[in-house]
């Protein structure tokens, strides 16, 4: 499982790469599929979770987990702002990117690698209620505060909010979770769910530059310290110094270290922040992540 990820991974890395290489494209067609993935894949892919999750006492760890691990990590970056004094667009780029995880495409096949299927809704959970929800509020709320010149008032957020088609896909996955769609339309959602993981993961390849600037490369390797190492490890420590031993709150652990979010990546990407710098982290991040990931889980 983990050899079959890692070749898809590169494998549509490198496709991207070849579709810019060979002139054939469009130079926007990152930008084409970035817009794709955002507007339509991912909350297909939303609508299609949410009717599954286990909403009971089981849910517990995975969501606090996250949103312990959530602010902690934000944090760290605004701390790192300090220090390093990073411009307006790299910051942006490192808080937007490097804080979400790639908890569902990365995530949940290696949960099932290391802890089998009966770890995956725990796994799911923490994605969906955690990861997703955080998507969510850095694409109504933070995003627009670094892509947009002009002051948002508050019905500029509620609005965005709103018409986030993350967020509707959302609402609308609860709703189906209750009023459940025709197998028909699960079906068609889930053709379309099926193709974000390609579409974003080409588009990161195409827009993907494998010699960095000098000046990228501090952040590069903060921002993947911070979310492949650092981050999980102060969960680990936490969770075992709280004495917390159950296979929910190691699956937690683990989802702590995933990579960042390849749908972040394109959001940040898409709004002009650091395209470069955005790419990197999700191309880099997901290939040391096959390095990383199994170290987390030794020391588990």
């Amino acid at each position: 499982m983990i050899l079959e990820n890692l070749v898809l991974v590169i494998g549509l890395i490198l496709t991207g790469t070849a579709m810019r290489k060979s002139g054939w494209f469009p130079q926007n067609t990152s930008d084409v599929l970035n817009t794709f993935v955002l507007n339509v894949s991912l909350p297909a892919i939303i609508m299609i979770s949410i009717p599954s999750l286990p909403l009971d006492e089981r849910a517990l760890y995975p969501v606090a987990i996250h949103w312990i691990a959530f602010p902690l990590h934000i944090a760290a970056v605004i701390l790192m702002q300090k220090i390093f004094k990073f411009r307006k667009s790299v910051f942006a780029s490192m808080l937007i990117v490097t804080t979400l995880g790639n908890t569902a495409f990365l995530g949940i096949p290696m949960v099932k690698t290391f802890y089998g299927a009966e770890a995956i809704p725990f796994a799911v959970l923490y994605d969906q209620l955690g990861s997703g929800l955080g998507f969510i509020i850095f694409g109504a709320f933070v995003l627009p505060m670094f892509s947009d010149k002009t002051k948002q008032t508050l019905s500029d957020v509620a609005k965005h909010l709103l018409t986030f088609p993350a967020f509707i896909g959302l609402i609308l996955g609860f709703v189906f979770k209750f009023f459940p769609l025709p197998d028909v339309f699960n079906n068609f959602l889930s053709q379309l769910a099926a193709t974000l993981i390609p579409c974003a993961m080409v588009a990161v390849g195409f827009q993907m530059k494998y010699k960095l600037e000098i000046h990228e490369l501090k952040p590069l390797a903060l921002g993947l310290g911070l979310k492949l190492l650092v981050l999980p490890f102060a969960v680990l420590g936490m969770v075992k110094l709280l004495s917390i031993e159950t296979l929910s709150a190691n699956v937690s652990i683990l989802q702590a270290g995933m990579p960042p979010m390849v749908t972040a990546g394109a959001m940040a990407i898409e709004a002009g922040l650091e395209k470069d710098l955005s790419a990197a982290y999700v191309g880099y991040g997901l290939i040391f992540a096959f390095a990383t990931l199994p170290l987390i889980h030794s020391l588990i």
